[in-house]
């Protein structure tokens, strides 16, 4: 999935949203964890988040880490489409 609208900048003073995250396995559970949030630059408040629980072992874990971002991608334009049909 391939995200247009977003740009990636060189320092965070050109940027107008921060993208944090985690990724970790849950070995015992055979689950991938990812967690991403994006958050305004100058106030720190949250503008979109999404966590993504994914199984792994079958798939191997890299598999795994492939299908959570391609998830998140999908949730994020998702809910661009929404918020722009606003």
């Amino acid at each position: 999935a391939h995200v247009s609208w977003l740009k990636v900048v060189k320092s965070e003073d050109e940027a107008d949203a921060i993208i944090r995250g985690t990724c970790f396995d849950l070995r015992r559970l055979k689950r991938l964890h990812a967690e991403v949030y994006i958050t305004d630059r100058v106030s720190g408040k949250s503008v979109w988040q999404d966590v993504v629980r994914v199984p792994y072992a079958p798939p191997d874990l890299p598999k795994a880490v492939d299908q959570a971002a391609s998830e998140i991608v999908t949730h994020l334009n998702e809910s661009v489409r929404t918020a722009s049909k606003r």
